[in-house]
């Protein structure tokens, strides 16, 4: 019977009312350096200083040509809900696509819609910037190639020896 007493004791000590604290611990570009031709992403991860926390949707919407901004749609517990007091993590990531080259800005919000408000400290949103490096296009290397061809195309060789009167061509 202790064992189940102790148990108890923890889970009484542990559980705590609904919604301690939730912050965003980073927001990662997907590939770190991206370029044209990369499927672009971001990574965030959200930490909640107890349980019962649950993304519901997310918005990604281009205020301008290079200006991404991502809402984050988040579930908290309750002021009644018992919850343990753990720090939770989640990874939420979010397609971009493929874009043009360019210097990019994003912001990245989370919003408590039980509570409507803003969850994370900071000002609620997390900002950062990041750049698409432009890919050579395959024209440009065929061009390249076609193009070091032509330099070594034979040319008209000096004769080695006064005896030749004639140069050889190759």
């Amino acid at each position: 019977m202790s064992r189940i007493r102790m148990f108890l004791l923890i889970l009484l000590v542990v559980a705590l009312p609904g919604g301690a604290f939730a912050t965003a611990s980073s927001v990662i570009v997907l590939p770190p350096n991206p370029a044209e031709t990369d499927s672009i992403f971001l990574e965030t991860r959200l930490s909640w200083g107890t349980s019962g926390y649950w993304v519901l949707d997310t918005s990604t919407t281009f205020l301008s040509p290079f200006e991404v901004f991502t809402s984050i749609f988040v579930s908290s517990p309750g002021p009644d809900d018992l919850v343990a007091a753990v720090i939770t993590d989640e990874d939420h990531i979010t397609p971009l696509g493929f874009l043009p080259a360019g210097i990019y800005s994003y912001t990245v919000k989370e919003t408590d819609v039980q509570r409507e408000t803003s969850i994370w400290s900071l000002g609620g949103s997390v900002s950062g910037t990041f750049t698409v490096v432009p890919e050579p296009s395959s024209f440009a290397l065929v061009l390249l190639g076609v193009s070091g061809l032509a330099i070594r195309l034979p040319t008209k060789r000096r004769c080695r020896s006064a005896a030749h009167d004639a140069c050889t061509h190759r």
